[in-house]
């Protein structure tokens, strides 16, 4: 009778032990299981921390995408981590936008405030005089659609004796 062999398969981890190549199939994946070269009794006297590790050793040097896929489960975790850290990033926004608004209220109900207390000018005559360099009647009136008329009255103004003689 043959002796016992330990098949491991390279994609999963599965393992077990088989007399015949033929019937080592990963019940997992369907695939063909690959021997491992240490003999049957020398891998039951192993500790299960040692089976996993040498099993480990195996399949990382199969194929190392392995190692893509068993860090495929972390990065998902630290894609939480990172969701964990946004939130507390929002809440710590919104605090500040709160606060913020509090602020602003607090602004407009005082600028109102002082409004209210402030007496409101019911007329013109209610007014307060201006000082008389501000004054109205102390500005000269300038109406920019009289500066053409002006520039014309001038030309208008030469003496009669020089108008004759422009129109000759």
């Amino acid at each position: 009778m043959r002796e016992l062999a330990v098949y491991y398969c390279p994609k999963c981890g599965y393992y077990g032990y088989f007399h015949l190549e033929q019937n080592a199939i990963c019940p997992n994946c369907l695939k063909k299981l690959d021997c491992l070269d240490l003999p049957y009794p020398d891998f039951v006297n192993l500790s299960l921390e040692a089976r996993d590790a040498l099993l480990i050793q195996k399949i990382l040097s199969h194929d190392p995408s392995v190692s893509n896929r068993i860090l495929t489960a972390d990065r998902a975790h630290s894609y939480r981590k990172t969701i964990a850290t946004l939130h507390s990033q929002v809440y710590d926004l919104k605090l500040e936008n709160k606060q913020l608004l509090e602020t602003l209220n607090w602004m407009h109900e005082t600028i109102w405030e002082l409004l209210s207390k402030k007496p409101r000018f019911e007329s013109a005559d209610s007014l307060p005089d201006l000082p008389e360099s501000l004054s109205s009647d102390a500005l000269p009136d300038h109406d920019p659609s009289s500066s053409q008329d002006d520039l014309s009255s001038k030309n208008n103004t030469d003496s009669p004796d020089e108008q004759s003689e422009s129109a000759d």
